[in-house]
């Protein structure tokens, strides 16, 4: 009898490849590993590298083995297994590889095999079942039974240990026996960059005066296993510049010495030397940037650490005791400083010239970039107007927020600097960074959202309080008020805030509050006082009864209905009342029409409604509402719309002059605002007589003679149009 697990691939083989996949993730039996005969050793089962190592940024395989010569596998038909991988951010299983590839030369038949794999690529496990077909026999000996793509990303770091899991392995025979296997669980394997080196350059930047000379260090580094010797250079030739490398060949790990020295014949200026190391056919560089003879542009502030808050100002100085400027006509640069958000950037008013030079010099340009940089002119206000020596040339003044974190470090950078001397040649500069320290001030700013309120006497109003504290201010900060009216109540919610937030004022003005301005004092408490005034302005007290006649109503279908509103008072406002309808909206076959959405004190409003003969009968509760200031009244009304009388009334009738029912009336909506006729017929369908201006007969002929009891026959037109047809009963 074949294994189950055959079974199935007879009826999965023509699945599918989805389901194909799905079927076969675990398609052996869960038996446990069992010896193959009760004397014999396991198989063993393991992973190799087909390649040294594992290199970023290319692919590598996987082999999976059973067997060897020493220890062959018995008759294996089939096998599944686990492989789960490590540093999944940089390894990933390659399912886009052909299942051909992956098979192996161990199982693989004339016939075929059958290959399934099923990748988790965040849990890093790939699923693998491999089978012969039936009804191919199984095989003895040692080979691979499955060959693993995967790729290596490019960012995968250097030296990097790829740890593989070799789990939940089964194996059967053709006749579903369990194939003990000894699995060597765990591998890992060396992962490497491509053999590559880097340089690197330190320092980066020098100034140097003519005459003068600054060592630097260049290094190698390797990656990848990379071990052959550099060859180092320079370039360009600078005239005046003099550059010495030794060694001029160095290998991974070693470093270089590197001498630039300026001769006195050197023009001023800054330069970019570029050092290059090349080994075959790999090549890298690192540059130097080189400043000779440069004045330096410094950024100065008296202390390097200031509180949030606390303005604090900073110098823009040009040259210094050993390196002056001569003959400087104008200097133009960016200023930028990090962690923008909590700085408060100088107003025009808050940068002024320095005195050395406010005699000669102006600003000719100070203005906010969209980067959020500043931008400076500085220039002579004469032609033939100069500046020579060192000195400052700006002062300008910061602040930050009060939300600034602790710590915060401000970095000043001066970018794009540029002078010319007199003649309009180029001055060469030098900038000079600054960093500050910025620390909490631990204190609070209380604020009012308005400062001024309206409200009526006998209703409310609310407004907000406001606290900004600096990150770490614990303290609990309590509201009050002082010089509130008795008839004024003043509440705060909540009472106390701990750090910054907002607290909701309500004044609450009792009716008899009289009208006038009051000034509060509101405080904010936490071991200081802070106050901020609110002025209230009170209105009288007013109130309004608001009234609808009629208040109910019926009418038919295809009818009218008004409705009057008012308003009264004891003390009524300046403002009109705005009046609004609800419960009349959306209703088919009605519509609604008020003469005046807004009512004054002795006004009267019209409400009136309209319906089509089609309307539906049923009743309607509607209500108005009025509203000045933060006064809201009501008034409830209802309308029933009965169903529409016939149109035919009485019937039957009877004409005995005794005054009840003595005439039937035609009552045709249709016939309302057009011309419209009555014909009566008796039962032979003889006309007895037409009626055109009052659609009532009286029981009579053309003639005017009174007509027997009996039925009738009527037809109602309008122009061609029939409206109607029916029978009249006439009786005595």
């Amino acid at each position: 009898m074949a294994p189950w697990f055959l079974t199935k691939l007879r009826i999965i083989k023509y699945c599918t490849p989805s389901l194909f996949l799905l079927a076969g993730v675990f398609f052996f039996s869960n038996k446990g590993i069992k010896a193959q005969t009760e004397d014999s050793l396991a198989a063993p089962m393991w992973l190799t590298l087909s390649q040294p190592n594992i290199v970023a940024g290319s692919t590598f395989w996987i082999d999976v083995h059973v067997g060897t010569d020493a220890i062959p596998v018995e008759g294996l038909f089939g096998i599944s297994f686990k492989v789960r991988y490590s540093h999944v951010e940089f390894i990933a299983f390659d399912k886009a590889i052909d299942d051909e590839e992956m098979r192996g030369d161990f199982l693989v038949h004339p016939d075929t095999t059958l290959f399934l794999k099923i990748p988790d690529y965040s849990r890093g496990i790939v699923s693998i079942a491999h089978s012969r077909k039936y009804p191919a026999e199984g095989v003895r000996g040692a080979g691979i039974v499955a060959r693993l793509p995967f790729g290596a990303s490019v960012d995968l770091p250097d030296s990097t240990n790829i740890i593989f899991e070799l789990f939940d392995a089964k194996a059967e025979t053709k006749d579903a026996e369990s194939i003990a296997l000894a699995v060597e669980s765990t591998t890992q394997f060396l992962a490497l960059q491509p053999e590559d080196f880097f340089l690197s350059l330190q320092p980066d930047s020098i100034e140097l005066n003519k005459g003068q000379s600054r060592e630097l260090t260049l290094k190698a580094r390797s990656a990848g296993g990379f071990v052959a010797p550099i060859q180092l250079t320079s370039s360009p030739f600078i005239a005046g510049l003099d550059v010495q490398i030794q060694p001029a060949q160095i290998v991974p790990g070693q470093t270089a010495k590197v001498t630039i020295t300026a001769g006195e014949d050197i023009t001023p200026d800054h330069y970019n030397i570029t050092f290059t190391g090349r080994s075959d056919t790999l090549s890298h560089n690192v540059n130097a940037f080189v400043s000779v003879d440069a004045i330096p542009v410094s950024i100065i502030s008296d202390t390097s650490t200031y509180f949030s808050t606390e303005p604090f100002k900073i110098r823009i100085e040009l040259g210094d005791q050993n390196r002056k400027v001569e003959n400087l006509s104008e200097i133009s640069f960016l200023l930028d400083v990090t962690n923008k958000p909590f700085i408060v950037l100088p107003q025009a008013s808050q940068v002024q010239i320095a005195a050395n030079l406010a005699s000669s010099f102006l600003i000719d340009k100070s203005e906010l970039t969209n980067e959020q940089k500043i931008q400076f002119v500085v220039k002579a206000k004469d032609t033939g107007e100069s500046f020579n020596g060192f000195g400052d040339v700006l002062e300008m003044e910061f602040n930050t927020l009060l939300e600034t974190p602790e710590d915060t470090r401000l970095d000043f950078t001066l970018e794009n600097v540029q002078a010319l001397d007199i003649n309009g040649e180029k001055i060469v500069l030098s900038e000079r960074p600054l960093a500050v320290t910025i620390k909490e001030k631990n204190q609070f700013f209380f604020t009012l959202a308005a400062d001024s309120v309206e409200v009526t006497a006998g209703h409310s109003t609310k407004t907000t309080a406001q606290i900004r504290t600096n990150p770490s201010f614990s303290n609990g900060i309590h509201f009050s008020v002082v010089n509130a009216p008795q008839d004024l109540q003043v509440t705060f919610s909540p009472v106390v805030l701990n750090g910054s937030g907002n607290a909701e004022i309500e004044l609450i003005a009792d009716s008899t509050l009289s009208e006038g301005v009051y000034a509060l004092q509101i405080q904010a408490s936490s071991g200081e006082t802070q106050e901020q005034m609110l002025v209230v302005n009170v209105l009288p007290f007013y109130d309004f009864n608001l009234h609808i006649k009629p208040a109910f109503t019926e009418i038919h279908g295809g009818d009218s209905a008004s409705f009057y509103i008012s308003i009264s008072g004891d003390n009524p406002a300046d403002e009109p009342v705005f009046l609004q309808i609800s419960g009349l909206d959306n209703i088919p076959d009605l519509e609604y029409f008020l003469n005046k959405p807004q009512l004054g004190w002795g006004d009267e409003a019209l409400l009136q409604i309209r319906t089509r003969s089609t309307v539906r009968p049923r009743r309607h509760q509607f209500q108005v509402h009025g509203t000045v200031s933060d006064i809201h009244r009501f008034a409830n009304c209802e309308l029933t719309i009965l169903q529409p009388p016939p149109p035919v009334l009485p019937n039957p009738f009877t004409p005995n002059g005794d005054g009840f029912n003595d005439e039937v009336t035609f009552k045709f909506p249709e016939l309302q605002n057009r011309s419209g006729r009555v014909l009566i017929f008796d039962i032979n369908g003889r006309k007895i007589i037409e009626l055109s201006n009052s659609l009532v007969w009286t029981g009579v002929d053309e003639n005017g003679k009174a007509l027997s009891p009996g039925a009738y026959l009527y037809v109602v037109e309008a122009g061609d149009e029939i409206l109607a047809r029916g029978v009249i009963g006439l009786a005595k």
